[in-house]
């Protein structure tokens, strides 16, 4: 077995890089190095720490180019064009590290040929505005008719076996959960496909409640991450991509923008309806995957 880390780049135009293949290939990248800073106010004997904070983070990360040289530049025209993108674009690439992610732009690169001219050496600067990476962690719980139908399709014990008689049966479906293993409150993005009279759904004993119509093709999306847009913490998307802010539309007793906490978190609702939810847990470092 490998243990080749799986190292990429992905550009905001959707251009994707496999940047630990034979060619390109990572040569040196310093990605688990990061600091926390204290907000302190000076007493006569040292300081009272008020806060923590972080500030944006840099890696340097230098990339070697193999083949011959038109395909090297080929490749190199390729990769800083995407690069230009997101600048131009205003919108981060993202650079995956094994099984984490953090959004980025690389705004400086130095090119040059190897002594030996077999391959070429790309040198970068990586600015994070965002200086945390991300690990998802994701549960779909279809309408409980869809799943009753799949178990019914599956036949009794999912052997296909039929009856000669009329026989019915309850049909026992366990309730959906999560088990976060982290540290820390986590950001979620809450999908829920339509139809559907209003969105209410209990994750962890938190209410997230939107009392708004979501008709057939549309989806309601439901995202607590600061990076979202102010008219993106509670919308609906319809089939042509048109996007409605209904952020106002949520309940009064209901905690929109409220992280969900780690450990066992119970997802319940009416199950009229299918609901896609991803966790996003924050590192300062890329995690370090085990087998």
């Amino acid at each position: 077995m490998s243990n080749i880390v799986d190292i990429s780049y992905k550009s905001s135009d959707g251009t994707s890089y496999d940047l630990r293949g034979t060619a390109p290939r990572v040569k040196s990248a310093a990605f688990h190095e990061f600091a926390w800073e204290a907000d302190v106010t000076r007493r006569q004997y040292g300081d009272r720490v008020d806060s923590w904070s972080k500030k944006s983070v840099e890696y340097s990360m230098d990339l070697y180019i193999y083949g011959n040289p038109n395909t090297r530049r080929e490749w190199l025209n390729r990769f800083h064009s995407s690069i230009d993108a997101d600048f131009f674009s205003g919108q981060p690439g993202i650079l995956t590290w094994g099984s984490s992610y953090i959004y980025c732009f690389i705004r400086t690169s130095n090119t040059y040929p190897a002594e030996r001219s077999t391959y070429t050496v790309n040198e970068l600067q990586i600015y994070c505005p965002d200086p945390f990476w991300i690990q998802e962690q994701s549960l779909t719980v279809h309408a409980a008719e869809e799943t009753a139908r799949r178990i019914t399709d599956k036949g009794y014990g999912g052997y296909g076996l039929s009856y000669g008689y009329p026989y019915s049966y309850r049909k026992v479906v366990s309730p959906p959960f999560l088990k976060i293993d982290h540290y820390a409150e986590c950001d979620f993005r809450l999908i829920a496909y339509g139809p559907a009279a209003s969105v209410n759904v209990n994750i962890g004993g938190n209410q997230y409640a939107v009392d708004y119509p979501v008709a057939s093709g549309e989806v309601m999306i439901i995202d607590t991450r600061s990076t979202q847009a102010a008219d993106r913490h509670a919308y609906i998307v319809g089939a042509g991509g048109r996007a409605v802010n209904v952020f106002d539309y949520r309940k009064a007793d209901s905690l929109l923008m409220q992280k969900i906490k780690p450990g066992i978190v119970p997802v319940s609702y009416s199950r009229t309806y299918r609901i896609d939810l991803t966790i996003y847990k924050r590192r300062s470092e890329p995690a370090w995957d085990t087998t």
